[in-house]
């Protein structure tokens, strides 16, 4: 049959790779129009000419990531300012919860991204982190590495931070893999930030009862001398209090508020089984 790699590729070509790049740099240009930010002509016409100047398919391989990069923070930054706040755009993300619930596809992948898009959408100064890879669509790409104490996304705002992990894990596997991992995010996070609060808030289909008591008891106390405090919420009660919050207008402060009030909540009682029904009636 012939070895694969004598065969030539279009993108190993230096004229067809020139052009890959130009369509991308115009696509950048139409992105950056779109989204009404202002002197990028000169950033534009050095890549220009770098493009049509050099004869390495490596400069232009990093050219193309790099304008990748660009395009992508670039949706970013017009989905936080204008897309995030449409009433479409907040259906589509209560809709996607609904799908994450019921069709397997990437689910996931998308339970990260959606989660990011709904702290977004919320009202309230704030940075929604992502530290999961999005296609330039905002799409989801690929999970948030899981090295380095790194959660799934961070929300700061000047005095606190909420550390939101998501995970469609379930049962005794969720408690052996999200348990502790969860809890060494938001001390991690806490410890890098000692001037502000931090919360951690974590989201999946079902909460596991293992998993719900170690939540529940590290929000009264901990080997650290203070709680660390971590909210359960199931996908739909989530859904729920995010939808509540799309209706009323309410803002990133409020969700802190009712996080801090469920932490309160599990230093008030004896049981976690009374914790658990605290939130689902609440919920």
């Amino acid at each position: 049959f012939g070895a694969v790699g004598n065969i030539p590729l279009p993108w190993d070509n230096l004229v067809e790779r020139k052009n890959l790049v130009q369509g991308i740099l115009e696509k950048y240009k139409e992105t950056i129009e779109n989204s009404g930010k202002m002197d990028v002509d000169v950033e534009i016409s050095q890549i220009d000419k770098k493009i049509s100047s050099t004869k390495n398919i490596t400069v232009l391989k990093d050219l193309e990531n790099g304008l990748y990069k660009k395009i992508l923070q670039a949706n970013i930054d017009n989905y936080v300012r204008n897309l995030s706040k449409t009433k479409e755009e907040r259906e589509n993300i209560l809709d996607r919860f609904d799908i994450i619930l019921n069709d397997n596809d990437m689910s996931a992948l998308w339970l990260e991204v959606n989660t990011w898009k709904s702290l977004v959408s919320i009202q309230g100064e704030k940075e929604v982190i992502p530290n999961f890879t999005m296609e330039v669509d905002l799409t989801p790409r690929a999970f948030a590495p899981g090295i380095g104490n790194t959660p799934d996304m961070e929300v700061h705002t000047k005095e606190y931070i909420i550390v939101p992990e998501v995970s469609l894990m379930t049962g005794k596997v969720q408690w052996e893999h999200e348990g502790s991992s969860v809890i060494d995010h938001v001390t991690t996070i806490s410890d890098k930030h000692p001037d502000k609060d931090v919360i951690g808030l974590f989201i999946s289909s079902n909460i596991n009862y293992r998993t719900f008591w170690q939540f529940f008891v590290l929000s009264k106390s901990s080997w650290l001398g203070k709680p660390i405090p971590v909210i359960p919420l199931t996908i739909l009660q989530y859904s729920n209090l995010i939808s509540n919050y799309f209706d009323s207008n309410k803002s990133i402060e409020d969700l802190y508020q009712q996080l801090k009030n469920i932490a309160s909540k599990a230093q008030e009682i004896e049981s976690f089984n009374e914790w658990k029904e605290w939130i689902s009636t609440n919920f």
